[in-house]
């Protein structure tokens, strides 16, 4: 387990897929964080989906408050040890506990264990230019928009942009 402040960040398990369907189902959460949208994902997928990650092939962690209460996924893949540097990806899937902090701590925890203890020098995320909040959060926790691609995800007929974001050690 990996402790921030007000999050710990802790291995996936198998039984926590149960309430990733809950929020990778939900339209709003899909709206601002899936390419393909709206799309069902039955529980079938869901496991295929997240197989490598329960088996430990791929670094992904739940995100806990501190009371141990579920509140999102965090991962860091891939990762390219030769040249140090990984992508990154959140999910605050439960929506009463977003815009209260969670999401920042998880990001400056996992910044922390990225440089830290697997020695990265970069991370970068993606995130779509509608994504205000979002933006506002990974400018805060440092870092910054260094490109785009150009009309890459359509909501409701209208093409938008994604941005790539880059944190350094």
């Amino acid at each position: 387990m990996i402790e921030g402040n007000i999050t710990n960040l802790r291995d996936i398990r198998k039984s926590d897929l149960k309430y990733i369907e809950g929020w990778i189902n939900d339209s709003e959460i899909q709206y601002y964080s899936q390419e393909e949208y709206p799309v069902y994902y039955n529980k079938q997928l869901i496991n295929i989906l997240y197989r490598d990650a329960v088996s430990g092939k791929i670094k992904v962690f739940i995100i806990e408050d501190k009371l141990q209460n579920i509140i999102g996924e965090l991962w860091i893949y891939p990762i390219d040890y030769l040249r140090k540097y990984a992508e990154f990806e959140i999910v605050i899937g439960r929506k009463d506990m977003q815009n209260k902090g969670y999401g920042k701590d998880a990001i400056n925890t996992a910044k922390k264990y990225c440089f830290e203890e697997l020695e990265l020098n970069k991370i970068y995320l993606k995130v779509f230019s509608f994504n205000v909040r979002a933006i506002r959060c990974y400018k805060s926790c440092g870092f910054k928009i260094t490109g785009k691609i150009g009309e890459m995800v359509e909501r409701y007929g209208i093409l938008h942009d994604e941005y790539i974001m880059e944190a350094y050690k």
